[in-house]
């Protein structure tokens, strides 16, 4: 048990690093939650320092999603180690407490955490998201990759329905975080638009 609980605040702490932040900061000098839609992830960081700034970001946060799912088998083979890991971790990553417990919605690093337990599964949804093309909602393209992913777990990779229904709420989360971000990706999009500068936390 108390191995588990190293491993759970490893994953909370490791979840809690906000690349996005900190390459745009490094970047640009500018505070990524002012721009965009102020999220602190890898497509707003694309917007607001460039491509290679983006895919950066990306790597990042899905090789610290990828590193605590990989202490979380290390620590054990259960599912209810795994899960926890990953709940960690998310927590971390969304609620940063190194922002004011402002970050970022999680689908780079819940694709890092999964690529370690369902790599072919993982690349087909990752596949998916970028043939779907941008006239499509975002919602709807990633409910479609999260879709294949777990589809190809359970047919292709040999995932058994207790790992699904751990791992899905996970998959999850990233969508429900958005909803949660949408009033203040409102609220900084009126501020942009009227030219003031907005404040934090927004």
């Amino acid at each position: 048990m108390q191995d588990l609980a190293v491993v759970v605040l490893a994953s909370l702490l490791l979840g809690s690093i906000p690349w996005a932040y900190i390459i745009v900061k490094l970047a640009t000098g500018a505070d990524i939650r002012r721009l965009g839609d102020g999220n602190v992830g890898a497509r707003n960081a694309w917007r607001a320092a460039g491509a290679p700034a983006g895919l950066l970001v990306l790597a990042l946060d899905g090789g610290k999603g990828s590193l605590a799912c990989a202490l979380a088998q290390r620590h054990s083979a259960e599912w209810l180690s795994v899960y926890a890991a990953g709940l960690a971790m998310l927590i971390g990553h969304a609620y940063t407490p190194w922002l004011r417990f402002h970050g970022g919605k999680g689908l780079a690093a819940i694709s890092g955490f999964v690529l370690i337990l369902w790599p072919a599964s993982t690349l087909a949804g990752v596949l998916v998201l970028l043939l779907t093309g941008r006239r499509t909602p975002f919602d709807l393209r990633f409910a479609a990759a999260a879709l294949t992913t777990l589809l190809a777990s359970l047919l292709v990779e040999g995932n058994d329905p207790t790992g699904a229904s751990l791992i899905v709420p996970l998959l999850g989360l990233a969508g429900v975080k958005k909803l949660l971000d949408l009033p203040r990706e409102r609220r900084l999009a009126d501020a942009i638009a009227d030219g003031s500068t907005p404040k934090l936390p927004i």
